[in-house]
């Protein structure tokens, strides 16, 4: 085996390595968040929920279908400045947002060709059959 090859093979074993090691990471920092998030009401893959929607002008709530869930936690501390009573005080800030589609409401299924879009949270309401009605 040549130089040439052997440092060939050696960028390849590091790459796996690097690879396997990222896909750790991501799996570590997602059972991360998911800890963080477990008490908080959240909706999951797959459920219908009602979402804001505007139609002529006019905001209505919709039935949507959850595709995915994202969720977003970040820290820090306060300047300590010495002037507010938070100074030097830590913060965090969770946040979970959607994207969905919208359903059709007669079919109650998304049509082909449906684009997505993301929602927060705070925007979304259960989906009950009376809400149809």
């Amino acid at each position: 085996m040549s130089e040439i090859e052997a440092l060939k093979a050696e960028v390849e074993r590091c790459r796996r390595v690097a690879q396997e090691a990222e896909q750790a990471l991501e799996q570590a920092e997602q059972d991360l968040l998911r800890e963080r998030f477990k008490d908080w009401d959240q909706y999951k893959e797959g459920d219908i929920v009602l979402v804001p929607r505007k139609l002529f002008g006019k905001r209505v709530m919709w039935p949507a279908k959850v595709t995915q869930v994202y969720l977003r936690y970040s820290e820090g501390w306060y300047q300590d400045d010495g002037r507010h009573e938070w100074s030097g005080e830590h913060w965090e800030n969770q946040h979970i947002s959607y994207q969905v589609f919208y359903l059709d409401k007669d079919t109650m299924t998304v049509k082909p060709g449906t684009t997505s879009t993301g929602v927060a949270h705070d925007q979304v309401r259960p989906y009950q059959e009376t809400a149809n009605a």
